[in-house]
């Protein structure tokens, strides 16, 4: 796990786009991609981050990033890893890392929000403390909210 540098940026898009379009491509119209589009300058506050997780020959296989949402919440993002690569502790990694840069920034809670078609994020995020606050219906999925406090 290592933070984005600038050289990975369309690395990071085509990983980010093609698990979009594969996975969630009824719920790719819920969320913003604006920040993908230049990761590093997105994610470059003093109080936001991005992680990638790398392995030897594959590249990079996972996201997650960290953003400011408030005085004392993070919004964490992009939770995203390759399909050969889930169920091998790697998402949990990537949670880990984002959750210690919180506390490092003094936050004192972290928000998830997601689809229901993402259940691997959901799972991941349960596992790795996170809390089930609210549930939306939207047109074609639920979302939920998940928060985990530090």
């Amino acid at each position: 796990m290592r933070r984005v540098r600038q050289e990975d940026n369309s690395a990071v898009i085509k990983l980010i786009n093609s698990i979009m379009n594969d996975e969630f491509n009824e719920s790719v119209q819920t969320y913003d991609t604006d920040d993908i589009e230049d990761i590093c300058s997105h994610y470059e506050g003093r109080s936001d981050v991005f992680y990638v997780a790398e392995e030897p020959g594959a590249g990079i296989i996972g996201t997650v990033g960290i953003k400011n949402d408030g005085p004392f919440t993070a919004l964490l993002r992009r939770l995203f890893l390759k399909k050969e690569f889930r169920g091998k502790g790697y998402g949990s990694e990537l949670v880990r890392c984002a959750v210690d840069f919180c506390r490092k920034q003094g936050y004192k809670k972290i928000i998830f929000r997601g689809t229901s078609a993402m259940s691997g994020a959901y799972k991941t995020c349960l596992k790795n403390g996170f809390s089930e606050k609210e549930i939306f219906d939207l047109p074609n999925a639920k979302m939920f909210v998940l928060e985990r406090s530090l």
